[in-house]
């Protein structure tokens, strides 16, 4: 089984590799661009991409990551910014599993892969999985450390100008110091400094305080977890192997619960209820629950080699099982491997429109898809947006003269019909309208008429009369 665990890592490897070549992030463009602006610029006081809302604060809580990923694209373009991040992505799980238990490992990450198929690719969130991760092994390994459990708050210092979910460390570290608490009645001078420097670290970033504002922010939005995909709760989600693998090790965890510890059994059900909520928070969930999982098969296992003939049973129904499972995987890869060709940049981005835009110097603002923001800030960089990946909880409490003050409920209400899009075509001087070619119902809603400037398979621009 053991060659069979290097042989599942080698196939994912190459797998979530091609992925993050062929399929293009929608936030990928303005992560790009905006690494590429700070390094000319500095850290923007305002948004420099839209036309909505370029006085917003815009608090770029990933700038470290962003200038990383400009760096390595100018010198290896998508190949090697796919190299990295796979293997970044394959270690955040591998180091969660001891050499000990890699029989067992295959069944769950296999589940655990094919699930996350569709969230892979060059996106920041896969650093921080291996941040968490290796703060999660810190954590579970702490009595055991010297030195190295002095490493928690620069691992949490680099985290917080990473991305913005550092505040997650800062849990972990609370429910690590809660068990410990309950189960010992005391801690340390040490650990207390631990903390304290853990959250000062948390606050050492270019916008100080204003990051957990930020983030408070974003964590606090409702319209956020009903309009995008990622922060729905994950009982919407059919995928049938995340059903499978959390039925699989909730069955395992719970019959071997006594050989785990409290912080392992709390941090498990915290973040299974996390990622209940939100899918994007699922994955946290994987990462802390494969460990204990795979020790749960090995420990179930030499409970059953005592009985008679218990170590026959166990394999042959291990094999029907694993049976079941490899058939689900295949079939859901199968799936998700469509959706990556549909999505590559000739298919899914408007590159020949963009193409076309540029040749011909077109003046005036344009009105495009939420999820071709990313992509016209990056290869449209001339013309600044309506809306991107980067603003749906942006909020201007006083409104200013052709500005939004919720440009992302703008964009909703207008692409759902609620308000007239003449609107927002004369309070931002609109000239042109960028959409998918089989978007006819858009344009019929637009009480305007509309001239064909240029189409494409994927994309039509329409000028204004």
């Amino acid at each position: 089984m053991k060659y069979v665990y290097g042989s599942v890592i080698a196939l994912f490897f190459i797998l979530f590799w091609f992925i993050g070549v062929v399929s293009i992030d929608p936030d990928f463009g303005w992560h790009l661009k905006m690494g590429e602006y700070i390094l000319q610029h500095g850290i923007p006081k305002t948004d420099p991409f839209s036309y909505t809302m370029p006085s917003y604060p815009f608090v770029d809580y990933e700038w470290l990551a962003n200038i990383f990923i400009y760096q390595l694209y100018k010198f290896g373009r998508m190949g090697l910014l796919s190299l990295l991040f796979t293997g970044v992505l394959l270690s955040a799980f591998i180091i969660q599993i001891p050499k000990k238990y890699y029989s067992f490992a295959v069944l769950p990450l296999l589940l655990i892969f094919v699930t996350i198929l569709s969230f892979v690719g060059i996106r920041i969130q896969i650093i921080v999985w291996f941040i968490f991760s290796l703060f999660f092994i810190l954590l579970k390994n702490y009595d055991r450390l010297t030195w190295q459990r002095y490493l928690i708050p620069f691992i949490l210092l680099f985290w917080t100008n990473i991305h913005g979910s550092f505040f997650i460390g800062l849990i972990l570290l609370v429910l690590f110091f809660v068990s410990c608490f309950l189960q010992k009645r005391k801690i340390t001078i040490q650990d207390w400094l631990i903390v304290l420097f853990s959250v000062i670290s948390s606050v050492i970033s270019p916008y100080g305080f204003r990051l957990w504002e930020e983030i408070l922010s974003i964590s606090n939005d409702q319209y956020l977890h009903t309009a995008i995909s990622e922060w729905l709760p994950t009982i919407f989600i059919p995928l049938i192997p995340l059903w499978f693998y959390t039925a699989f090790s909730l069955v395992l965890v719970w019959k071997q619960r006594n050989h785990f510890s409290l912080f392992e059994k709390i941090t498990y059900v915290f973040f299974l209820l996390m990622g209940l909520w939100s899918i994007r928070h699922m994955i946290l969930w994987f990462i802390v629950s494969l460990g204990m999982t795979v020790a749960a098969i090995q420990f179930f296992y030499s409970d059953v080699k005592k009985i008679s003939e218990g170590k026959e049973r166990f394999w042959f129904m291990y094999k029907i099982f694993f049976s079941i499972v490899i058939v689900v995987c295949i079939a859901q890869t199968g799936m998700n491997l469509k959706d990556t060709f549909i999505s590559q940049e000739e298919h899914w981005y408007p590159k020949q429109s963009v193409l076309f835009i540029k040749g011909q110097h077109l003046e005036g603002n344009i009105f495009s898809l939420y999820e071709w923001g990313g992509y016209l800030i990056w290869n449209l960089p001339e013309k600044k947006v309506f809306i991107d990946g980067r603003m749906p909880t942006w909020r201007l409490p006083n409104k200013k003269q052709n500005q939004s003050s919720y440009a992302f409920k703008e964009y909703m209400d207008v692409m759902a019909g609620k308000i007239p899009f003449k609107t927002i075509q004369e309070k931002y001087n609109i000239s042109y309208l960028l959409i998918r070619t089989t978007d006819v119902k858009m344009v019929q809603r637009i009480q305007h008429s509309l001239t064909i400037v240029h189409q494409d398979p994927t994309a039509t621009l329409y000028s204004f009369k």
